[in-house]
């Protein structure tokens, strides 16, 4: 199944998502989203849970496996436009 067929991600799993697409590190995410480090870490960590995926490297893999379409990260780009 799909990532974005999967447990829907939050507002903020979703801007989390997003940046660690365009390849952003940890420190990057929490500075672009203007939140602490820890707290990018649990959204990951959420993420990870939902689809069941133990590392950032696994998470882009099956991303990339199941070939999000431009579409859905278009989605996923929308909502860091709107914050």
């Amino acid at each position: 199944m799909p990532i974005a067929a999967q447990k829907p991600f939050t507002p903020r799993e979703a801007e989390v998502f997003a940046l660690v697409c365009q390849g952003l590190t940890n420190k990057e995410v929490a500075a672009k989203m203007f939140i602490e480090i820890p707290s990018v870490k649990f959204h990951l960590t959420n993420i990870f849970k939902k689809h069941n995926v133990k590392s950032r490297a696994q998470l882009l893999s099956k991303a990339s496996d199941e070939s999000i379409s431009d579409n859905e990260i278009r989605r996923f780009r929308d909502i860091l436009n709107e914050q």
